[in-house]
């Protein structure tokens, strides 16, 4: 009889620990389809979640890079040679990348003639089109001002510590302190990450949630005048617990984010609206799958 309920009881421990991981595979789907383009990339097995109203936990965010990068775009072609570029010489260009010169397949040939020819009607097209369509440069140095006054001076980071903080204390009512720490300050406070885990086990904190975001970029071909740029960034998380002088190491979870592409100056218009509005989007997304995959 105690056998058969050893076995019933094993079966049921292995029952959850399934439920959990499939709860979680869902809930990053959803998320994907909802809240943005976002992808958990590596999911270690949970060990331990925090339970709600855990309290004497700490958010610890040592930072690589504070502000956002971005690029300038180049002034170098007015709109009517930049359009005439793009479209008469696009496809030859395209062509020449994805192919050695010396190692052409014999199929290519007319395919090539075909672009040569497409040349000086693409060029005429295309200046109409950029006379039509493109930005003028005083649009253009308002956008790359608008970035300098904000990309530049903007903590993403900070933000995204801030988001997870407030739905950890909102949503789960988790008594959490939130530390972050550059360089210097690791260097001359702890003398190493060790020795951070035994200042905090020291001040009763039991538990750390460890945040290492990569570079925050928006990424785009910057030699184009207004180019297509999209905003990108990995965060990596972990959840520890402090027991004695040992550090164990119970979840982590990565997460990549992509946005849409936008034009440059569409981004950049009234003060980086459209910006701001994604790079909230973007932290809520993170927050929310981090704090799934931690906290019961």
């Amino acid at each position: 009889m105690k056998t058969i309920m050893t076995r019933w009881r094993n079966r049921l421990e292995t029952a959850s620990k399934w439920s959990k991981a499939v709860n979680l595979v869902v809930l990053n789907g959803v998320l994907l389809f909802t809240m943005g383009c976002a992808s958990t990339g590596k999911v270690e097995p949970i060990a331990q979640r925090l339970p709600r109203g855990s309290s004497c936990v700490a958010l610890v965010s040592i930072p690589t890079k504070r502000q956002l990068t971005a690029g300038v775009p180049t002034l170098k072609y007015g709109p009517k040679e930049e359009g005439a570029r793009f479209v008469g010489l696009g496809p030859i260009n395209s062509i020449s990348d994805s192919h050695e010169v010396g190692a052409a397949a014999p199929g290519l040939l007319p395919v090539l003639v075909a672009v040569v020819a497409w040349i000086p009607p693409g060029w005429i097209i295309g200046s109409a089109y950029g006379a039509a369509t493109g930005v003028q440069d005083s649009e253009i140095q308002a956008a790359i001002q608008s970035a300098g006054k904000f990309v530049n001076h903007y903590d993403f980071e900070a933000e995204l510590v801030r988001k997870v903080s407030d739905n950890l204390w909102t949503g789960h009512k988790i008594g959490l302190n939130s530390f972050t720490l550059n360089g210097a300050e690791l260097s001359s406070i702890t003398n190493g990450p060790k020795l951070t885990y035994d200042s905090l086990r020291q001040r009763g904190f039991r538990h750390v949630i460890e945040l290492e975001v990569g570079t925050a970029s928006l990424s785009g071909d910057y030699e184009r005048r207004n180019p297509r740029v999209g905003f990108q960034v990995d965060v990596t998380a972990m959840l520890c617990r402090i027991d004695g002088s040992r550090r164990e190491q119970l979840h982590s979870v990565q997460v990549h984010y992509c946005s849409d592409k936008q034009r440059f100056v569409r981004w950049m218009a009234d003060d980086a609206k459209a910006l701001r509005a994604e790079l909230d989007k973007c932290q809520r997304t993170i927050a929310a799958q981090i704090l799934e995959a931690f906290v019961e």
